[in-house]
């Protein structure tokens, strides 16, 4: 290490009044002794210059291989985070004041809860439907399934997760806008279809575009009146009678239908030369195609058939979309939720207090490795994991939990060697202390590695690399608890509060009205209907069926 270098360097940087000083070295995964020194340097430099500035090293945020989504964690850990827990903190210090007497909490990108104090911040990122992903996994405990389809359907986006035989993939090197980040994160697919797209007709070619911008919530859809000229899916939906004008947000915002119908039909339907509900119409079956594609997709990745998946749909344009969606794939049961459009954090708060450290490593273990070989292995594996649990630990205990209630499991990320893929595998054991130990380990990847590729067969003559060893340690947290209650009968009349037209499947229909809420056990609804929530709507297409079961959730059933 040139440490004059690394002086003036510092200097340079003081003297341009940066905010922060990021480290990395490309090695410092498996040796991080020059980074340290690096970072002795600077800290000295930025104090004998009186400046305020943090300096971060990429061995203590990220201590993985692949140094450019390792600098690009760093980068993101100093231009961001430190922003956000000053806000966090403010929130924080808010809800004492209201005399609230717990910390705030926030979610990791890997489905645990932490403190605003966690010193890696950035794993807080993409955590946002993360939480649908936690909640359809307590869900599925309920209804006695661990093979789960997660669709989240706001205004601008369709977001998917998979729990495949109780397995969630865990995605080591996501991408954010272009960037790859070194951020553990449970796997979600995402395609641009939201009810907020905006929609486009091409004068000359008639072609027609669904986004990819959106209206967001300000100006939003031409519907809400707050300044939108653009039309969308939302508009489209108002337009058809899909949507209660009087009763979005539960009456808070009240629909301008007729400035919808207007611009609609100026921009769309009159360049197509089509009827004004049958282009309403046409746009929504667009916008339902991708999504359903986009889930078709997904399904055929995970190597078993759609009949043992369930899907839950979510987010505030879900249920009104889950018809078109969902058509045709073949779903075991299709279920959505009286609060769909706070499906996510409801998830949150199913969430357990949790720390993930992991470290990068090379260990290579050949198919047909010896006794001494493979209890050679157990030792350089346990090590690093005793080194981690108590990293782990130390950290849970400064935030407040106790010694007694904190539980360690480690993993492995390992892949046949050859591969490029790497699996996640909870560790059987916590210690790997012979042969037989060690077995166990591989056994235990083999059988996760058939869970997840079901059609590929397994292939330990090539021998078996370990990539990466974690542990993750987590303490149990207070969950919500769903209402069991009996079945009652099906006539919803105490649910019911009136017909309105609305145009489904090319035609006008008086479909029945329901509130959501006022639905119990037992009941049965069948389309044509809507079933209506202040931040949903539940389109029942005709024929179509929708029963609520014991613990209230609602079961969309084909015709």
């Amino acid at each position: 290490l040139y440490e004059h270098e690394v002086s003036a360097a510092a200097k340079k940087l003081i003297a341009d009044e940066v905010e922060a000083i990021c480290i990395m070295t490309i090695f410092s995964h498996v040796n991080p002794v020059h980074e340290k020194r690096i970072a002795e340097i600077c800290r000295e430099e930025v104090d004998k210059a009186g400046a305020d500035i943090i300096v971060y090293t990429s061995h203590e945020v990220r201590p993985v291989i692949r140094e450019q989504s390792r600098l690009n964690s760093v980068l993101i850990e100093a231009y961001a985070t430190s922003r956000g827990r000053k806000q966090l903190r403010g929130i924080e210090d808010v809800s004492k004041k209201y005399g609230f007497k717990y910390g705030v909490q926030t979610l990791l990108s890997f489905g645990g809860l932490t403190s605003i104090n966690h010193p890696r911040l950035h794993e807080t990122m993409i955590s946002g439907p993360i939480g649908g992903i936690l909640g359809a996994a307590y869900v599925g405990k309920l209804i006695g399934n661990d093979s789960l389809i997660c669709s989240d359907m706001g205004g601008t986006s369709f977001d998917m997760g998979v729990i495949t035989r109780g397995q969630t993939r865990i995605e080591n090197e996501p991408l954010m806008d272009r960037f790859k980040l070194n951020v553990p994160t449970l796997h979600l697919d995402t395609i641009g279809a939201g009810a907020g797209m905006i929609l486009k007709v091409d004068p000359l070619t008639k072609k027609v575009s669904l986004g990819p911008e959106s209206a967001g919530s300000d100006p939003g859809p031409i519907c809400f009146a707050r300044g939108g000229t653009e039309p969308t899916i939302a508009d489209c939906d108002a337009i058809l009678g899909r949507l209660n004008p009087h009763y979005f947000l539960g009456g808070k915002v009240v629909l301008q239908v007729e400035k919808a119908r207007r611009a609609f039909q100026e921009k769309c339907s009159d360049i197509l030369g089509v009827g004004l509900e049958e282009a309403a119409e046409g746009m929504i079956d667009m916008l339902e195609a991708d999504a359903n594609n986009a889930l078709r997709r997904v399904i055929s990745g995970q190597g078993i058939h759609p009949s043992e998946f369930t899907l839950l749909s979510y987010g505030g344009s879900g249920p009104l979309h889950l018809a078109g969606c969902s058509r045709g794939i073949g779903f075991k049961d299709i279920i959505t939720f009286q609060f769909a459009a706070a499906f996510s954090a409801f998830g949150c708060t199913t969430a357990d207090f949790m720390r993930r450290h992991s470290v990068s490593t090379q260990h290579d273990i050949p198919s047909r490795a010896d006794e001494a070989t493979l209890a050679a292995f157990g030792v350089k594996v346990t090590t690093v994991w005793n080194d981690l649990t108590k990293a782990a630990v130390d950290e849970m205990i400064a935030d407040g939990h106790a010694r007694e209630k904190i539980r360690t499991v480690p993993f492995l990320m390992m892949r046949y060697t050859g591969q490029l893929e790497d699996v996640e595998v909870m560790a059987p054991l916590a210690e790997v202390n012979s042969a037989d130990d060690m077995r166990s380990v591989i056994d235990e990847f083999e059988a996760v590695y058939a869970k997840v590729n079901h059609r590929v067969s397994r292939y330990g003559e090539a021998g078996f690399t370990i990539t990466e060893l974690g542990l993750i340690a987590t303490a149990d947290k207070v969950k919500p608890v769903l209402l069991k209650r009996p079945l009652g009968k099906s006539d919803p009349a105490s649910a019911h509060k009136g017909v309105r037209e609305a145009y489904i499947g090319g035609r006008w229909h008086k479909a029945n009205l329901y509130e959501m809420d006022l639905l119990q056990p037992g009941h049965e609804v069948i389309g044509p209907a809507i079933i209506e929530h202040p931040a949903t709507t539940l389109v029942v297409h005709p024929q179509d069926r929708v029963h609520v079961d014991e613990w209230t959730l609602l079961h969309y059933t084909h015709a």
